[in-house]
């Protein structure tokens, strides 16, 4: 592990993650075999590089890369200010990051997203590395402040209704983009991919699970259809899901419609 003067200050975690490999012992992901002490380590030796390995592993190593980065701008900006984060007190470092939120927003039109990582990489680093909490009510109040676009109110993305996706089936095929909508099966294309939007919103599927379904998947009844998800994020046993989708009883029915695309459909629905 890196042990140079250039990242001192850093905790072995991000050093770590910046010239070596992310764990030594420990692989991430299930079927691998339990770590075996090597003959001439001592227990101690072991169970300690067992210990980093579990707690490097708590991120990745693209994470850990992105929080030294933004450790490594704290800290040049406490330096800037005649500071260190060893020996400043705990308002000052707190003062201290309110200034680089207002900096990354103000000056450098940093996105929500981007700031937030940044806030997450300082704090936890400088807790590991100090035992100083940084965050209070001030930096929680300029993070939902950042939310906001030059004083105006959040706006949020109207929700897709059933009207939407009924409205789709009125609709012939694009003429926008040849790629997609060209040859002589292009109305099938359509119907294809309303079809593919329709169940997706009917059974609140994610893309992951659209994307695997096949015909096959679907069981069709007089009043209902059930769709068997086979591989589901949230399936952490890899045993299938099954969601049941009901046809409406007045007015128009996508399920209908979906089956009705089902029957000129072979193959997947991807």
């Amino acid at each position: 592990r890196d042990r140079g003067s250039q990242h001192a200050n850093i905790p072995w975690l991000c050093r770590s993650a910046i010239t070596g490999p992310r764990a030594s012992i420990v692989r991430r992901g299930l079927g691998h075999a339990a770590p075996s002490r090597p003959s001439h380590w001592s227990t101690s030796n072991f169970y300690s590089h067992i210990q980093q390995d579990l707690m490097q592993l708590s991120r990745s190593e693209a994470t850990w890369r992105s929080y030294n980065r933004h450790f490594l701008e704290f800290q040049a900006f406490l330096t800037a200010r005649h500071h260190n984060i060893h020996t400043a007190s705990l308002q000052t470092l707190r003062q201290a990051l309110l200034d680089m939120i207002t900096g990354m927003w103000l000056g450098r039109r940093r996105k929500y997203s981007s700031i937030r990582l940044a806030v997450t990489a300082v704090v936890s680093i400088t807790k590991e590395t100090t035992g100083l909490d940084l965050m209070d009510t001030r930096i929680h109040r300029m993070l939902e402040g950042v939310r906001r676009t030059l004083g105006d109110a959040i706006q949020k993305a109207d929700p897709i209704l059933a009207q939407h996706i009924a409205a789709l089936t009125l609709l012939p095929p694009p003429t926008i983009g040849k790629a997609p909508w060209s040859g002589s099966h292009q109305t099938l294309q359509w119907i294809h991919l309303v079809a593919a939007a329709g169940l997706a919103f009917l059974g609140a599927l994610r893309f992951q699970e659209l994307a695997q379904l096949r015909v096959c998947d679907i069981r069709w009844y007089a009043k209902h259809a059930i769709v068997t998800i086979r591989h589901s994020k949230t399936d952490q046993g890899g045993s299938s899901a099954q969601v049941v989708l009901a046809k409406a009883t007045q007015g128009f029915c996508m399920l209908s419609y979906i089956q009705r695309a089902a029957q000129l459909i072979t193959g997947s629905l991807h």
